[in-house]
């Protein structure tokens, strides 16, 4: 008789996918998912997922966490006190032995960066003679400049105006009493002061 021979075939290279991606939230604000972008191929097949979260995002492994319950493709964040970095490992594991062959995913990291909320400042002076003029004073504390904001004078609104960090705002031929209220304020990362609407009024 022949003798028996047999074939063994490697597998393909092992690939942990990809995911992602990157995103930029105001605090307070739930993140999205973060989604598989390319599944998991090659190796020996059988994965098995750990989510893991770090504050700096280092390439130290001392400072990547396991996400307790995370072992899934994909992870849906809570909503985070401060900027947070995610990753995926993926480990191939044999069906016949139980050990992971292969360990990938460390490299592949997503930045959940959380924006602060601007906190605005609106000022007048109390008393302005008639005919004068003069500057109501805008300014925000903590987001980022430029701002979008909108304010009212008496029964006159303005809308969708562009501002620095500290923005004048020029009233000329001052005729009569009058109440200023800045009624909303946007910084470029979209984050919206929740210390509105405020009020100045001008005798």
């Amino acid at each position: 008789s022949l003798p028996a021979s047999a074939i063994i075939v490697n597998p393909p290279p092992f690939s942990p996918g990809f995911v992602g991606i990157n995103q930029s939230v105001c605090l307070g604000d739930d993140p999205t998912e973060i989604e598989e972008l390319v599944p998991a191929f090659g190796g020996v097949g059988n994965y098995q997922y750990q989510w893991q979260q770090s504050l700096t995002g280092s390439s130290n492994d001392a400072e990547w966490i396991d996400i307790p319950g995370a072992t899934s493709t994909t992870f849906d964040p809570v909503v985070l006190a401060q900027t947070t970095y995610f990753r995926r490992i993926v480990r191939s594991v044999s069906e016949r032995t139980g050990i992971a062959c292969e360990i990938l995913g460390k490299d592949n990291i997503v930045q959940v960066l959380i924006n602060p909320i601007p906190v605005a400042s609106f000022n007048a002076p109390s008393e302005v003679c008639q005919g004068e003029a003069f500057t109501l004073q805008l300014g925000i504390s903590s987001g980022t400049a430029p701002i979008e904001y909108d304010y009212s004078a008496g029964t006159t609104t303005f809308i969708n105006l562009i501002g620095t960090e500290n923005t004048s705002i020029p009233i000329s031929n001052f005729q009569e009493p009058t109440t200023y209220t800045l009624l909303r304020v946007k910084d470029l990362n979209g984050c919206v002061a929740q210390n509105v609407p405020q009020v100045a009024t001008v005798d």
